[in-house]
């Protein structure tokens, strides 16, 4: 009898525990169930807001550009007292025809000849064989032709940049600049020494 009286509160125990569990277990389940909820919902507008933006600025756009065709429809056809000029890389063209007192005259920009320069870069790019292609670069910038070795002297500069010999790079990049405005790939020796320099 002593012994039943003991055995009725530890099973007491025993369920106040395992519905407390259960209890918790639940808690928490919802818990993270709702967080997770939160975070799509949370996703959810944040994608909204995404979308809203996106066509606030194609909207933007659209008004750009139609206002930019309006623009260019009233110059596309300027009437009797008005002239549009072009400026190509075959010279000025003009709109209507005939109109323009004086055309600017545009010299063409003289480049060195790529097939010069193809044993180095090859020894640059597809060996990555620096001291070769140094060599290579060197003798070309020995060339009585100012184009030749312009284009010579920023490939030579370059390579001794990649070999770490930067006060020869350094020197070879002063040399170029006293090239002034002799072209090389579309710049001018001297800038583009200048930004090597700065490099």
């Amino acid at each position: 009898m002593h012994r039943s009286k003991l055995r009725r509160p530890r099973n007491v125990l025993v369920l106040f525990v395992a519905v407390a569990a259960v209890s918790v277990s639940v808690l928490v389940w919802l818990s993270w169930r709702l967080l997770r909820q939160d975070r799509a919902l949370e996703n959810q507008r944040i994608q909204e807001r995404l979308e809203r933006a996106a066509d606030l600025i194609v909207t933007s756009l659209d008004l750009g550009l139609s206002e930019i065709e309006n623009r260019l429809s009233v110059l596309s056809d300027p009437g009797d007292h008005a002239l549009s000029v072009a400026f190509g890389p075959r010279g000025a063209e003009t709109h209507p025809a005939g109109r323009l007192l004086y055309y600017p005259f545009i010299p063409p920009v003289w480049e060195s000849p790529m097939t010069a320069f193809e044993a180095g870069e090859t020894l640059e790019f597809r060996r990555q064989d620096y001291i070769g292609a140094i060599a290579a670069f060197r003798a070309l910038a020995l060339s009585k032709d100012p184009l030749i070795r312009a284009g010579a002297l920023t490939r030579l500069g370059r390579n001794l940049r990649k070999n770490n010999q930067i006060h020869e790079a350094l020197a070879v990049y002063e040399e170029l600049a006293r090239l002034g405005s002799t072209p090389v790939g579309g710049d001018l020796a001297e800038l583009l020494a200048r930004q090597a320099r700065c490099a």
